[in-house]
């Protein structure tokens, strides 16, 4: 998506979590490497912490991995991320709580995220 919106505001970060066997920081850092790209900030989440902050936030019954959330360019964050503007998933625990990802559907939110003048 990101090749495809070269707006320099647009910025992803990938949280790689323990999820699956074959999970952990050295497959992380070779996936990462498939895609590089300065707006991709990347990071290594053993513990959870941040899988375990979207879950409360987005209120699935398991912890939020496979999701893609958007915010605003100017959305603040303080001791806790807000809940986002826009969201899909890939996961059952969030069925009926967002829509399965479409990247198509995906790119339309993000680029009107990014038309707003706020």
């Amino acid at each position: 998506m990101l090749k495809e919106i070269p707006d320099e505001r647009l910025r992803a970060t990938v949280i790689w979590v323990p999820i699956r066997t074959v999970d952990n920081p050295k497959t992380a850092w070779e996936r990462s490497r498939e895609f590089p790209e300065k707006r991709i900030t990347y990071v290594w989440d053993e513990n959870l912490l941040a899988a375990k902050t979207w879950q409360k936030i987005l209120g699935l019954s398991g912890i939020a991995w496979d999701v893609y959330l958007l915010y605003q360019p100017k959305a603040k964050w303080k001791r806790r991320p807000p809940k986002p503007d826009f969201w899909m998933h890939q996961l059952s625990s969030a069925e009926g709580k967002a829509p399965f990802l479409d990247k198509e559907k995906l790119q339309e939110e993000t680029r009107k995220l990014l038309d707003q003048k706020k």
